[in-house]
Parts: C-alpha cells; sequence; structure tokens
C-alpha cells in the first residue's frame, strides 16, 4: 500500500511542483504507527481535510520516512539526508526510525563533519549522538582541526573541544589552529588582525584551558609568542613553567596532559590468502560473514574486503554483532577500491580489488567474546577469501604472529556457544586492530631535553 492511491484517504501536499508533489497515504496505516498521526487523525480535534500541507520538508525525504512506516525499510541517501529523516521520526514520534537515523549517523559520520551534527545533537537533545560526536573528535582530532571546515566551528563547541583531555592532537596543532580561526573571524569583521583582536574572538576562558606547557619551549617561542595572543607577562610565565621555576600566584593555563601523549598502536591481521573458487555465477550484490574471538581486550579499526578489480570506489555495509545485538554499523557507504594480487595453487598471480573500511574511531572488543562481522557490497567478484583457524594453542605463524590475538576465526557456522551462522560467501581478507600504549605523565619535551625529570613527582601531581 505504500505511495498508493488504492483506498487512500488522506494526501500529503508539498510546494515544490515535481513528480512527487502529492503523496497518498492511509490514515489507519500512519495512526498504529504514531500517536501523533493518531491524533492528528482520530483526536477530539481531528483534521477534517483530506490534504496535508507540508512545508518543513521535500517530498524525497517524507517518502522515506513513509516507506519506514509502511516497509519497516529505512534508507537514506547520505548523512543529511538521516538527518532530514530524523527531524520527522522526532515530530512524528516514531522512536524505532528515529533509533535507525542514529545508527546511520554513528557509522557514516565523517570525522569533518562531526562539529557539524553535534549542532543537530543539540538541537534535538541526544545524548548518544553528541557522545558520538565527541568520541570522532576526540580519535581524528588533527585530521579535523587541518580540515578547512574547522574554521566554521561555532566559538562554543570550540571551548568545549580545547577543554577536553581526551583529543588526540598535539598543543601546537591545536593552537595554530585557533589561530587561524581568529583571524578568519578578524576579516570577517573587518578588524585589524593582531593579537588583541584574535584573544577578542578566542575568549579570556579558551585561551585560560590552552596547555602550553605541552609544548616544547622552541614551539612556544616559535609560534605562539610572535602571533601576539598572549601577554608580556603570560610569555614570562610560560617559559618559568618550561624551566621550574616558581610562579607567584601559580600558573595561570591549564597543564592536564591530552591524549596526544599516547600512541595508537596498530596490528593487521591477514586472515588467509585469495583463491580463485567458490563464486563462478556473478550476483549484483556480495555478502560475507566472519565470526572471531580475540585473546584480550583490544579495539577493532577496521576491515579490508576483496572486490571487483580496476573499480575505482565500492558500495559498502558492514554489520558488527555480538549475538543478537548490533554494535556498529556501516550502511551502503562509499568507499575507494585499491588494488591487490593473489596466487593461486598452480602459483600463478591474479589481480583483485580491495577496500579498506576504516571506522571513524575504533570499537572495542572484550576477550574472549564472539563477535560477527558482515559485509554487503555492490561486487561481482568471483574471488573466495580463505580465513586462519587458529586455536589459543597454537603457534603462530613465524611470518605473522600477530594473528595470536585472535582465538579463532571461522568462516560459516560457529560452534562457541553465539547464534547459528550461515555459510554464505567470503569477502573479509584482513582486521586491523588498534591499541593505545600508555599516555607519559610528562610532555614530550620534557623526555628528550629532560630525561631525569620523567617520573618527577610535580609533574606527575599535576
Amino acid at each position: 500500500m505504500f505511495n498508493n492511491t488504492l483506498l487512500s484517504d488522506i494526501k500529503f501536499a508539498f510546494p515544490n511542483p515535481d513528480s512527487n508533489s502529492m503523496i497518498p497515504a492511509h490514515k489507519y496505516v500512519l495512526a498504529t504507527s504514531s500517536l501523533v498521526f493518531f491524533t492528528m487523525f482520530y483526536g477530539d480535534l481531528a483534521e477534517t481535510s483530506d490534504t496535508i500541507n507540508i512545508t518543513d520538508c521535500d517530498s524525497d525525504v517524507f517518502l522515506r520516512f513513509l516507506r519506514f512506516i509502511y516497509c519497516e525499510e529505512a534508507n537514506f541517501e547520505d548523512i543529511m539526508c538521516a538527518i532530514d529523516v530524523w527531524h520527522l521520526a522526532d515530530k512524528y514520534d516514531v522512536p524505532s526510525l528515529a533509533k535507525e537515523c542514529l545508527e546511520y549517523l554513528d557509522g557514516n559520520m565523517d570525522p569533518v563533519d562531526a562539529f557539524d551534527l553535534l549542532t543537530y545533537a543539540r538541537r534535538f537533545n541526544n545524548e548518544f549522538l553528541e557522545q558520538t560526536c565527541w568520541e570522532v573528535i576526540d580519535y581524528n582530532a588533527e585530521a579535523i582541526v587541518a580540515d578547512e571546515s574547522f574554521l566554521d566551528v561555532q566559538h562554543a563547541f570550540l571551548l568545549s573541544f580545547v577543554k577536553r583531555s581526551s583529543a588526540r592532537i598535539k598543543e601546537l596543532s591545536l593552537f595554530q589552529a585557533l589561530d587561524r580561526w581568529a583571524t578568519k573571524k578578524c576579516e570577517e569583521a573587518s578588524t585589524r588582525v593582531d593579537g588583541e583582536h584574535k584573544r577578542q574572538f578566542l575568549g579570556e576562558e579558551m585561551i585560560r584551558h590552552f596547555r602550553f606547557s605541552l609544548m616544547s619551549p622552541k614551539e612556544f617561542s616559535d609560534e605562539v609568542e610572535p602571533s601576539g595572543v598572549l601577554q608580556a607577562n603570560e610569555i614570562l610565565d610560560v617559559f618559568k613553567q618550561f624551566s621550574f621555576v616558581s610562579i607567584p600566584g601559580g600558573f595561570k593555563f591549564s597543564t592536564s596532559p591530552r591524549r596526544s601523549s599516547y600512541e595508537a598502536m596498530t596490528l593487521s591481521c591477514d586472515l588467509g590468502s585469495i583463491k580463485n573458487g567458490s563464486f563462478m555465477t556473478h550476483v549484483s550484490r556480495k555478502t560475507g560473514l566472519l565470526a572471531f574471538a580475540v585473546t584480550e581486550d583490544i579495539s577493532l579499526g577496521g576491515v579490508r574486503i576483496v572486490t571487483d578489480k580496476g573499480r575505482e570506489s565500492c558500495r559498502v555495509s558492514l554489520a558488527i554483532s555480538h549475538g543478537d545485538k548490533q554494535l556498529r554499523r556501516i550502511n551502503d557507504h562509499n568507499f575507494t577500491c585499491n588494488t591487490g594480487t593473489y596466487q593461486s595453487a598452480d602459483l600463478s598471480f591474479g589481480r583483485y580489488g580491495e577496500i579498506d573500511v576504516v571506522f571513524n574511531r575504533p570499537f572495542a572488543l572484550a576477550k574472549n567474546t564472539c563477535y560477527t562481522i558482515k559485509t554487503n557490497t555492490d561486487t561481482t567478484n568471483n574471488l573466495d577469501s580463505g580465513f586462519v583457524y587458529q586455536h589459543k594453542d597454537q603457534k603462530p605463524k613465524e611470518t605473522n604472529s600477530v594473528n595470536t590475538i585472535i582465538s579463532f576465526s571461522y568462516f560459516g557456522n560457529c560452534d562457541k556457544n553465539c547464534p547459528e551462522h550461515s555459510a554464505v560467501g567470503g569477502e573479509i581478507t584482513k582486521l586491523v586492530f588498534v591499541h593505545d600504549n600508555e599516555p607519559t605523565d610528562v610532555p614530550y619535551w620534557v623526555e628528550e631535553e629532560h630525561p631525569l625529570l620523567r617520573r618527577s613527582s610535580r609533574w606527575v601531581s599535576q
């Protein structure tokens, strides 16, 4: 009955004269899915007209909204499409659709769009999306501040960003980015670009939360001092802090470490070699399934998938689940294809395409827990990926010792007390794990220039 005039008793009209300027619907179907529609059609002040004018979205977005109500299918063209549908789900109180929108935004969020999505998270008062945005910003901070779009971020978000200790960014990179942001604000306001005016746009609270002591003395003198943002007495205090000289009244700037102190270690775990075989019949889309567990608490940062050779890009959907619970999802996202090679049993070589599906932030995995990764791509390849099945007591291969992270990996049915998996095809060839080393207690320059001060109790306490 979706988008069907048969038995339709209500129409939605749109101001733009396109092919879908009038969409037919059925009051009963809408009312059983939304209390708002129920009140609109059957309440004390029920709508008497058979036409409802929609002015806050276009017909394509509203059709996607209705498709979910009729068919329980949630399809989004891109991030903004998901936000527009989310607006309707919130307006008409359809929480199951709102959940689909949030899951799409969670998995498909480009890091450089995270600050923009924060605006919508605040507008809809959604704590889940706001937390997701900050996680993405924290992990990709260096790349985000280097993007031109960073210069348009709202001041309130920048202040929260500067205050965060979890951001993976060097203090010099952060200061340079905020200095560019303040310079642009001066130019937009047609004021003189100097330290005084830049400081006015940054604000005193933001200045206090810069962590100048995390820079090296050379970085500070080469970049911060010439910017003119700090006053002469403040510059002197920073140099006293560098030299461990007592400062009357205390040091006014923050000295808390950031996540820039962490070193992220990636472990690329090859699951097997590509071989000719199972899929000789070309299909429009292909699905892969992998069940696996790990021997230690670690994070998963990405998955490599095999696809057709010679392609520039590929649409990928990917879901990570534990039992019946879905934990992470990427829905129909476009990824760039690379070229790989394989060696067959007769020692001949061939070529294939591969996609590196890198998550916008790593996903935490618990040891001795079964996880399932299911992929779906618009590939037509006839290659099948092999998988390594490795017990904990097996010795690792000499050339690939990182496989000890995996306690088992299995293509098909799993016997590790998790729901039965069907053998539907293999695409996944590699998992990329991310592991954080312990942070240092002191700025990195202290280690380099004053190695004996690494364990200084003064720095630890601060």
